[in-house]
């Protein structure tokens, strides 16, 4: 894995937000679903909360490609969720949720953040309803 992939997932997956200092130019904006984050204090409160809902949350990349300017990452999250996420109290459930997300990148750092992640499965996992499985949709 190239070294800036290993030292971003390094970032996602260390306990303090700092290590994301040394990554993200001053301005750089971060677009995850219907939220949008400019600058690094603002990425790092948006992660903060992923973190303080599931603290012990890992990230696993599935994918790598790099093209230019560009990073795209697809990942998987999987943590244990014992803080309030997207409006749900802790349930203490171990979940998993994944997806993609594309990086600009200039002078070496990352500039720009969209993040597609599947929320609906995540919120599923949470609330304890069973997911769809590959029979239910045949």
């Amino acid at each position: 894995m190239d070294p800036f992939v290993e030292r971003l997932v390094d970032a996602y997956n260390n306990r303090t937000l700092e290590s994301f200092d040394a990554l993200l130019t001053d301005d750089v904006v971060l677009v995850r679903d219907e939220e949008k984050a400019r600058g690094r204090e603002e990425f790092k409160g948006v992660l903060g909360r992923v973190r303080r809902a599931f603290p012990d949350i890992r990230y696993r990349i599935d994918d790598v490609i790099q093209s230019g300017d560009r990073l795209v990452l697809r990942w998987e999250g999987r943590g244990t969720h014992k803080g309030e996420y997207l409006g749900i109290q802790p349930t203490g459930r171990v979940i998993s949720y994944s997806g993609v997300t594309v990086y600009e990148l200039r002078d070496g750092k990352i500039a720009r953040i969209w993040v597609s992640a599947d929320l609906l499965s995540l919120l599923r996992r949470l609330k304890g309803e069973r997911a769809a499985t590959a029979e239910a949709r045949a």
